[in-house]
């Protein structure tokens, strides 16, 4: 597949404005407005009388230029492009593509039922969650905090250290769906207890979803007390005795376990399993170490547009996450913040034992923890900001403590963003 950005070429005037996007793809060309997120599959013929109305902005000029049913056909698609007002650089707001961060309140909650694992991993997010050494809700405190979020929920999230240790898990949860049989319960789990427990098995009745973690299946890497046999016999388990609930893998890749992924690949092929993949986000300078190299990510990210499927519906304009306003999450103690990654102080909305969700901070007030795109430097000035978003907030505060901009993640964002603009074919 040809695929070549078009900046700054001669043959097309309209290659030099910094608002447009232009990816030629084979003999197709995406052309993304960047101001007002629109996006369009153009053939040459579209293309180059794009182009050409750009340049001059004369129709009537431009269509001296052609005769006969040429002329015709050159009307018909002139007047296609003014009706999307693909040319139009004028900003328009529309409140429908970012409400993504107007619902209030959240309507899924993560939930870190305890902060106890049966693992010591060297990467783990909750390292200092799991030293503060307080003392456990209990189940009543639980039903507490749900009967709470139940009448709001959509989606559920169980989470921990390893919320499968818990052994009341099975009440809380056989409340959550009496008491609202819609919601869909996620666990992400580690993998490595005993399935075959009765007061697990009970759990996994309630269950939706799970997610396992499973970075390798090397038994000596940085995942203290991993159990290979113990995850595979689980994974054969889950496929057998619960045919109906989704079952993924998640793998975070690092330059430890870049080259070894492939065993991972192969189970999930082997049992039908969504396989998770993210890069390793470094909490400090010194953690970029564990990085993949850019240019590998870079690469792979082009390779992977080979095996895009072609979508009709273009994504929703993204301004911001919905931290807080979509989601949030709440701690082993009953604190809330505004998503799973974000359990800082400066985040602290408000502890639910003893507070109402309508009084948690940025819910209460609707003030947002995160800053739209359109506030941020550089996000405001780069062409791919509503596609990409801006990146994930939680990722730069763990890496400089502000949050502000770090171009550490641009260039694969970048590449992404691109590849998801060129999954659009609405031609029709």
């Amino acid at each position: 597949m040809g695929i070549q950005e078009i900046q700054n070429n001669p043959a097309y005037h309209i290659s030099y404005n910094p608002a447009f996007l232009i990816v030629r793809q084979e003999d197709d060309y995406m052309f993304y407005n960047s101001i007002n997120h629109k996006a369009f599959r153009l053939n040459a013929i579209e293309f180059e009388l794009l182009n050409l109305l750009y340049t001059y902005e004369d129709q009537d000029y431009v269509f001296s230029l052609f005769e006969g049913d040429i002329k015709t056909e050159v009307v018909r698609i002139a007047e296609v492009i003014e009706d999307l007002e693909i040319l139009n650089l004028e900003y328009q707001y529309d409140s429908g593509c970012d409400n993504v961060v107007d619902v209030n309140p959240p309507s899924t909650f993560y939930i870190h039922l305890t902060n106890n694992c049966n693992l010591s991993c060297s990467y783990c997010y909750n390292q200092e969650w799991r030293k503060n050494g307080r003392k456990a809700l209990s189940y009543n405190d639980w039903g507490v905090i749900v009967s709470k979020i139940i009448p709001l929920a959509k989606t559920i999230v169980l989470t921990g250290g390893e919320f499968l240790l818990v052994s009341f898990a099975p009440k809380l949860l056989k409340i959550i769906k009496e008491r609202n049989p819609q919601v869909i319960i996620e666990g992400l789990s580690n993998g490595c207890l005993d399935y075959s427990i009765d007061y697990i098995q009970e759990s996994l009745n309630y269950i939706d979803k799970i997610t396992l973690s499973c970075d390798s299946l090397n038994e000596s890497d940085e995942r203290i007390g991993f159990n290979k046999s113990q995850f595979l016999a689980n994974v054969s388990l889950l496929t057998s005795r619960f045919p109906e609930m989704k079952i993924a893998i998640a793998t975070t890749i690092t330059t430890k376990n870049y080259m070894s992924i492939d065993e991972i690949k192969i189970l999930c092929e082997t049992y039908g399993l969504e396989w998770k993949k993210t890069a390793v986000c470094p909490s400090s300078p010194k953690d970029t170490t564990l990085m993949v190299e850019l240019d590998k990510q870079v690469d792979n990210a082009k390779n992977m547009r080979l095996h895009l499927s072609k979508t009709k519906a273009w994504l929703s304009k993204q301004m911001r996450c919905g931290a807080a306003k979509t989601v949030c999450s709440i701690d082993a103690m009953g604190n809330v913040y505004p998503c799973q990654t974000l359990h800082y102080e400066e985040f602290f909305m408000g502890n639910l034992l003893v507070s109402e969700i309508k009084e948690l901070k940025y819910i209460a007030d609707s003030s947002n923890v995160i800053p739209s795109v359109d506030d941020l430097m550089p996000c405001k000035i780069c062409k791919v900001k509503y596609i990409c978003g801006g990146g994930c907030f939680a990722n730069r505060f763990a890496y400089n403590k502000t949050g502000r901009y770090s171009g550490l993640f641009c260039p694969i964002r970048y590449e992404n963003s691109l590849s998801m603009l060129l999954s659009l074919d609405n031609r029709g």
